[in-house]
């Protein structure tokens, strides 16, 4: 029998680096968002650094750093998606009023996928009563 708990598949090493909350239907729903192949792996790699309800922070230097892709490329995806009225940035500053790491937040895409499955919802319920 198949474990459910994902040390015991995946491993105690993977599990303490760290493991990533990624909505389901950020994938499922991608053809009905919109999104590029792009901007799914964009918004999964944001959303490994929500660990709390304070929005994620992750710099965009250091994420080209380590998947070797262009700031360049990274703003593009991270526009577009501010385009689609997925995304949105809030700056922020230190208390100096220098520039550090934005906010991103998806509202706008949660509230996108929210409604998206409360219509799947909706045709699975009419399919079962036979309407």
């Amino acid at each position: 029998m198949l474990s459910s708990n994902f040390a015991a598949r995946f491993g105690e090493v993977i599990v303490r680096s760290g493991i990533a909350s990624i909505p389901d239907a950020v994938f499922s729903f991608q053809k009905e968002l919109g999104l590029s192949v792009g901007e799914c792996w964009f918004i999964a790699q944001i959303l490994r650094f929500k660990w709390s309800t304070e929005l994620p922070r992750p710099s965009l230097r250091k994420m080209a750093e380590y998947t070797g892709l262009s700031e360049r490329t990274l703003h593009n995806y991270k526009n577009s998606l501010i385009e689609k009225g997925y995304l949105r940035v809030i700056s922020r500053t230190n208390e100096r009023g220098g520039q550090i790491a934005n906010y991103y937040d998806f509202t706008g895409l949660f509230e996108k996928i929210i409604s998206l499955l409360e219509v799947k919802e909706d045709r699975n319920i009419n399919n079962i009563i036979g309407e």
